[in-house]
């Protein structure tokens, strides 16, 4: 029987570089790139009701399940290593902000949904400013890689609104930071495996190099 493979989830607020690293974790580790947003057909269920928070939740935390009953579970009883963007820890900080729900009432959403608990959760981060000049950059050299269009990915829309100033999306971006910081040090005190990576000063590439070093020789 083989052993059971790796669910890593790789999540941060939007800039930070998450959909450049993730496919480079995944080809060098031949893993599964389980994309939450682009397998679930429904999304705009959920983006319909992003001022809601614990409608928001209840949607995603279901949408979830399903995905991973069809998508992740098969191929971690296969052996085979789940590179994750996004996914539980997002709805932990984008549903928590205006604190209609706690940190606390999302995992056990998740809990009581039988979702499987991430090996490992890396939040990759870097300063508001450098995020909005990255997403900027994307959309003016009109890159593939814009997360879905950036605005059409519910980070996108969970956290700023059409017509906000610059000063506006900074400090709504500040709230979403901080709530990562939150969820990251919750998560350790569940006993999960979660690191922060600023990617300010640092490529992609080398990003996924030491994510890569680490899940190869763990402990060292």
């Amino acid at each position: 029987m083989s052993k059971e493979g790796r669910l890593i989830v790789i999540c941060g607020p939007s800039g930070v570089g998450k959909d450049t690293v993730c496919p480079l974790v995944v080809d060098v580790l031949n893993a599964y790139y389980f994309h939450e947003e682009q397998l679930d057909p429904r999304r705009d269920e959920i983006a319909a009701v992003r001022n809601n928070d614990l409608l928001a939740a209840t949607l995603l935390v279901s949408h979830r399940q399903d995905l991973y009953r069809r998508f992740v579970i098969p191929k971690l009883s296969h052996g085979i290593d789940v590179i994750a963007n996004r996914g539980e820890i997002s709805t932990m900080v984008y549903q928590t902000r205006k604190n209609q729900l706690s940190i606390e009432d999302v995992w056990q959403m998740h809990r009581q949904a039988e979702i499987r608990i991430p090996d490992l959760v890396v939040i990759l981060a870097c300063s508001p400013q450098v995020a909005l000049a990255r997403i900027k950059a994307d959309l003016e050299s009109g890159s593939a890689r814009k997360e879905i269009e950036r605005g059409g990915g519910l980070g996108g829309k969970f956290t700023t609104s059409e017509g906000d100033s610059h000063a506006e999306k900074i400090a709504k971006m500040e709230v979403v930071y901080r709530q990562y910081q939150a969820a990251a040090a919750f998560l350790i005190g569940k006993g999960v495996a979660t690191f922060v990576v600023n990617t300010e000063n640092i490529s992609p590439k080398q990003v996924a190099a030491n994510l890569i070093a680490s899940l190869n020789h763990p402990g060292e």
